[in-house]
């Protein structure tokens, strides 16, 4: 029996005119969780095809996050900015950048 792991990535929505994550400004979030669906599953392939050919490989599991936040057009909020930078077309947040 293979072992099946469910690749998601949780993403905020924003309602207002604020980020997502300033909660100072009462701004209503709501977070869901999106899957590693097919379009997702071909620009990581693609994606991690690419990063190898360049010497800039992120690792598989990392690589399904990036391809995930690219097929739904959302930014990735992660600390390790300079290792997902490596990847053309995904916008980034960094936590250390807040106020």
């Amino acid at each position: 029996m293979r072992y099946h792991r469910d690749y998601r990535v949780r993403i905020a929505l924003r309602h207002g005119p604020y980020s997502p994550f300033d909660r100072r400004r009462g701004t209503d979030v709501c977070f869901t969780d999106v899957a590693l669906d097919k379009k997702a599953a071909s620009i990581a392939a693609h994606l991690h095809a690419e990063l190898i050919h360049r010497n800039k490989d992120i690792g598989v599991k990392d690589t399904l996050i990036a391809a995930i936040c690219l097929s739904y057009n959302v930014p990735l909020l992660t600390a390790n900015v300079k290792h997902f930078s490596r990847v053309d077309g995904l916008t980034l947040i960094d936590p250390a950048s807040w106020n």
